[in-house]
């Protein structure tokens, strides 16, 4: 066995796959699957829902601030019922994908057991978990049960062992266990200690906004603001010409449309100044940071560069990617921002730390990226 003593698959927990309603709502609402995607979408259940309220309001013959109200009402009811079909519609090929056994095989997860760590794989990365993970083993008839240090348990059915016998599989975990084998990597290999705190988001957030307007990118765009302006106008000469004789004169609705686009102008530049400010981010970083603390592992991390890629390192599991899955990298004085799809950490690796410049020259060598430097002058 090239790759380990034994290689097996088993099914990850995941709610699109589970079958079961809360599962699918519970990872429906991790992914933001019932927000709004963007303004956009918001502009047109706004303009639909304004040509089905006007039309209500005709056939009800409303008027006032009744039709105002029966707007906003079905804006939410529309936005409701679209959020209830997408819900319905991912259960349903959830069902469906449980009871699959081809999509249930796509999606399952193969793991080695090898000599220093158990290991998984994909097309862009690695990730060894140390056998320390492992705080005991258990055998129920016709398959094993790890439960894991972080409280979870990992089912492995014996009939799912494609590489090595099962039967010696208990005693080879139990070994490991006992050994408590750690995970080792190149002593002479440039390291940097990750930053995963509130102050790592708030950097990570200052180089993502140094990043938005060095590339004259605004955080809130002037095509949302003229949505918004858009929408309230219309609903607002929606509701003066269903008033009739109550109808405002045309200087006088002139006047309060100057008035909202002024709003809407002076709104866009307070909300864009505010977004740089260091005040903006770190309160930004500080919601993060209570969102994820409680997800932390509390594991002390290390970035490791080699010349293909780099490592996470804690004691007990080892992250690889290679430097192609790299898509930003933007250094300032003491840290560096290391981004691509699905990750992002932040290094004390800045460019005046002595480890910079071989770090710099294995990023840039493997994957060919210009490393964006983050100076006083420009921050």
């Amino acid at each position: 066995m090239a790759k380990g003593y034994f290689y097996v698959f088993h099914d990850p927990e995941d709610g699109f796959i589970s079958g079961k309603a809360s599962d699918v709502a519970r990872d429906m609402a991790a992914r933001g699957a019932f927000r709004p995607t963007g303004w956009v979408e918001i502009a047109v259940w706004a303009a639909i829902s304004l040509f089905v309220s006007r039309e209500i309001s005709v056939y009800l013959n409303l008027a006032g601030a009744v039709t105002l109200v029966l707007w906003i009402a079905v804006v939410v009811l529309l936005y409701a019922v679209s959020r209830g079909i997408l819900f319905l519609s991912a259960w349903i090929s959830s069902r469906k994908n449980a009871q699959n056994p081809e999509v249930r095989q796509a999606l399952r997860q193969y793991i080695w057991f090898g000599e220093g760590s158990m290991f998984t794989e994909s097309e862009d990365s690695r990730l060894d978990i140390s056998y320390k993970r492992i705080r005991n083993i258990e055998c129920e008839g016709d398959r094993f049960i790890l439960n894991m240090s972080t409280g979870k348990q990992m089912i492995l059915e014996k009939k799912n062992f494609l590489e090595g016998k099962p039967e010696k599989f208990e005693a080879f975990i139990r070994k490991k266990i006992e050994e408590g084998t750690s995970l080792e990597l190149e002593e002479g290999a440039p390291r940097a200690r990750v930053l995963e705190s509130e102050e790592g988001i708030y950097r990570l957030y200052q180089a993502a906004e140094w990043n938005r307007l060095k590339s004259g990118r605004e955080k809130y765009p002037f095509s949302m603001y003229l949505l918004i302006f858009l929408c309230v106008s219309a609903g607002f000469t929606f509701i003066n010409i269903s008033l009739k004789d109550g109808a405002l004169p045309f200087a006088a609705y002139a006047a309060v449309e100057a008035v909202l686009a002024g709003v809407c102008a002076a709104h866009y530049r307070m909300k864009n100044r505010q977004a740089r400010s260091e005040k903006s981010l770190r309160k930004a970083a500080g919601r993060e940071w209570k969102m994820l603390k409680g997800k932390a592992d509390g594991l002390e991390k290390e970035l490791v560069f080699f010349k293909k890629g780099f490592k996470v390192r804690t004691e007990e599991y080892t992250t690889s990617y290679n430097y192609e899955n790299v898509n930003t990298v933007i250094a300032s004085e003491d840290s560096m921002v290391i981004a691509g799809d699905g990750f992002s950490f932040v290094a004390m690796a800045g460019t005046e730390t002595l480890g910079y410049p071989e770090i710099k020259r294995l990023i840039e060598g493997g994957k060919k990226i210009h490393i964006e430097e983050m100076s006083q002058d420009n921050k």
